[in-house]
């Protein structure tokens, strides 16, 4: 029941979409575009949110779907701060994530709504079945930098060609004992993607998921302070403290055109990462994780520096340059105050589980 009310409007509905966008309107058409066409018997609405909002920025979304709600925030809030607006501005029983890089397959909706509906309470979150866009074939990782590498280091570019295959991009959150979060079936041929029914992900990726209102309310949203990547795993794992479940449904597809905003080898991804590894494994984690995590992130940092020492010049070869480790440290030591104290503050709570038992549960590798 597509537009079931713009965005405001006094009745409740069953879900409400939330679209990030910044300075990508294209890309965010194609995605509204899919969800005009959704086949579903639950109601819902869209609310697209403007980071950086200038004027006429939106334009080409307000003209074609009228019935959207559009959020314009005039600074870029990042991902976190994005959905976090959105979310406040919503009505639904249930939240939507979609990037707006993603388009939905025709039954998304119905799929990942049923599925909660369905569900007990303790299902805080669904993770959809999220596939790359386009096709690909192998290469020599040597031989092209740009692939994107899977998990038995085989590259992989698109290919519009016949021979090109389809692979996945998530079925799911996993992470490393390392705290290295990863998607699950990453570029695994689709059709050769494991069955993961009554599967349980120790998260899911914010790129497409369906999260229960009542869950949200309980633990809280979206830690602004990452800004971008990581703050869908810091919030899996603060339902998983919370005694929550996750699941996943595999007829909840879209297709995902990956990192198209941000580039997936760029310093800003990099960057991002790295930083918000530190600060969600202070936030979540045992003593002995984060003394791994810390020692693994030094550790990298060092690498880089003897790389530097000995006159390397493969940019590849560095993680990070000089000052993005220097800002790296020093935004970590800034949040990491506020981080701590919500350490304390969700200890003192009280968790239905530990987080030594959570790490024991989840953490692979």
């Amino acid at each position: 029941m597509y537009g079931a009310g713009r965005a405001g409007s006094p009745a409740p509905v069953d879900a409400t979409v939330v679209i990030v966008n910044w300075r990508q309107p294209e890309l965010t058409v194609a995605a509204l575009e899919s969800l005009a066409v959704q086949s579903t018997s639950f109601s819902f609405e869209i609310i697209v949110v403007e980071n950086e909002a200038r004027p006429g920025s939106d334009a080409a979304i307000a003209e074609r779907f009228p019935e959207v709600g559009i959020i314009r925030l005039p600074a870029n809030e990042g991902f976190a701060g994005g959905v976090n607006a959105g979310i406040r501005a919503s009505r639904g029983k249930y939240i939507v994530l979609l990037n707006n890089d993603a388009v939905a397959d025709e039954g998304f909706l119905q799929a990942g709504i049923a599925r909660l509906e369905q569900s007990p309470s303790s299902l805080a979150a669904i993770a959809a079945r999220v596939l790359l866009a386009g096709r690909y074939s192998p290469v020599a990782v040597r031989d092209d930098p740009g692939a994107l590498v899977d998990a038995a280091g085989i590259g992989w570019m698109p290919d519009s060609g016949s021979s090109g295959v389809e692979l996945t991009n998530s079925t799911g959150v996993s992470v490393s004992r390392d705290l290295n979060g990863y998607d699950r079936d990453w570029l695994v041929p689709s059709d050769e993607a494991r069955d993961h029914v009554d599967s349980d992900p120790f998260g899911f990726s914010g790129a497409a998921a369906f999260i229960r209102r009542a869950a949200l309310d309980e633990v809280g949203l979206l830690d602004e302070r990452f800004f971008m990547y990581y703050e869908d795993l810091d919030l899996s794992w603060r339902f998983r403290l919370a005694g929550y479940s996750i699941g996943y449904e595999e007829h909840a597809v879209v297709r995902h055109r990956h990192a198209a905003s941000s580039g997936h080898h760029s310093a800003l991804v990099r960057f991002h990462s790295m930083r918000n590894r530190l600060l969600t494994v202070v936030k979540n984690g045992t003593a002995l994780v984060i003394l791994r995590v810390l020692a693994r992130t030094l550790g990298r940092m060092l690498r880089d520096s003897v790389h530097r020492l000995r006159g390397g010049r493969q940019t590849t070869a560095v993680y990070l340059s000089r000052a993005d480790w220097l800002r790296l440290w020093a935004q970590a030591v800034r949040l990491g105050g506020p981080v701590l104290s919500r350490r304390v503050a969700t200890a003192e709570r009280g968790r239905a589980r530990s987080r030594r038992l959570v790490e024991k549960t989840y953490l692979h590798g």
